[in-house]
C-alpha cells in the first residue's frame, strides 16, 4: 500500500512539475543568439570578438573586444538586416572592450562590423536572433 500510495505522489509532484514548466516556458519564450565571423581580415587590428551575454524582454547584449597593439583609429558599426546602420563609433584603445545593449525588436539579424582606418580592413560578425515560445496543451481524462 505504502509503494503504491508513493507512485501515486511522485505521478502527481511529476505531473505538476511539467503544468509548471509548460507555462514557464509559454510565459517567457527562448531567445537564442549566435555570433560568427564572416570575415578574417586582421590588417593593423589583432582579433575581434563578439560575444552573446544575455537577453531579456526587451534587449540583447553583446561584449565586444578588439586587440589593437598599434592603438590605430577603428570603427565599430552596427547593421540590421536590411544594411541600415543602427551605430558607428570610432575608437582608438588598444585593448578595447565595450557592452552593448541594443533594444530588441523584429530584427532577427544584426551585423558588427570591426574597421581599420589606416588598414581599410574589416572584420565582420553576423547574428542571428530568433524568439520561440513553445506551448504544450495536455488533455487529461478524469472519469
Amino acid at each position: 500500500m505504502k509503494g503504491n500510495l508513493m507512485r501515486v505522489i511522485n505521478a502527481n509532484t511529476f505531473s505538476r512539475f511539467m503544468k509548471t514548466s509548460a507555462v514557464a516556458l509559454l510565459l517567457t519564450g527562448a531567445v537564442s543568439a549566435h555570433a560568427a565571423p564572416v570575415s578574417n581580415d586582421k590588417g593593423g587590428i589583432g582579433k575581434s570578438v563578439v560575444t552573446y551575454v544575455s537577453a531579456d524582454d526587451n534587449t540583447l547584449s553583446f561584449d565586444v573586444k578588439v586587440d589593437n597593439n598599434t592603438g590605430e583609429r577603428f570603427a565599430i558599426i552596427i547593421k540590421d538586416e536590411t544594411g541600415s546602420t543602427l551605430y558607428r563609433a570610432y575608437f582608438t584603445d588598444s585593448d578595447f572592450k565595450k557592452r552593448f545593449v541594443l533594444p530588441k525588436s523584429d530584427i532577427s539579424k544584426l551585423t558588427f562590423q570591426v574597421r581599420s582606418e589606416t588598414e581599410n580592413t574589416t572584420e565582420s560578425f553576423v547574428i542571428n536572433s530568433n524568439t520561440r515560445v513553445v506551448e504544450e496543451v495536455v488533455v487529461k481524462r478524469v472519469n
